[in-house]
């Protein structure tokens, strides 16, 4: 599988969920790599807010290219429910997450602005990078944190740094994020 294949995925879904008005974001390393430094990835994470019969509904929407695994899994950081889409041709794995009650997820989620993206063709709603600094942050991930780094690399200054601070000290990674910050 190429990136091409897994980028070809993601414009699907983004523009299913954008014709059917879904509310959502496009996180984790697709959200990164528009604030930061583009990397490879083996999956895309949206955040979706839905109820009822809204993955179906989605399902039906996608066609056969798509399954949709009917497990539920719970996230723990979070509270989150994860279902996990899989785009059959290309073996590519999209994790739709469900809008939580956190606080964070809340805020991010009400904060996601419209960005016009080459490479998905089209609009696609994204956190703001200080909301991709702040969750990855959160992961922990050596990924994660490097992509932090990336993010601040690139965006510098123009980040809201109050707004950070914030959630940093809320969440106990205000230590992590100057330990980057000091590194760059």
């Amino acid at each position: 599988m190429t990136q091409d294949d897994g980028n070809r995925a993601v414009a699907l879904v983004v523009a299913l969920l954008n014709r059917i008005a879904l509310p959502y974001m496009l996180v984790g390393s697709y959200s990164s790599n528009v604030y930061g430094i583009p990397r490879a990835t083996a999956d895309a994470d949206f955040v979706l807010e839905f109820g009822g019969n809204a993955m179906d509904s989605l399902q039906q929407e996608l066609g056969s290219d798509f399954r949709l695994d009917s497990q539920t899994e719970f996230e723990l950081i979070t509270g989150t429910t994860r279902r996990v889409l899989y785009y059959l041709p290309r073996d590519f794995t999209i994790e739709l997450f469900q809008l939580s009650q956190d606080p964070f997820d809340q805020s991010r989620f009400q904060r996601r602005v419209a960005v016009q993206s080459s490479l998905l063709a089209g609009v696609v709603w994204l956190p703001t990078a200080e909301d991709v600094v702040v969750q990855k942050l959160r992961w922990g991930r050596r990924q994660d944190l490097s992509d932090v780094s990336d993010v601040l690399a690139i965006q510098g200054e123009t980040l809201d740094w109050r707004y950070i601070s914030r959630w940093t000290d809320d969440h106990g990674t205000s230590d992590m994020l100057e330990r980057i910050r000091s590194e760059l």
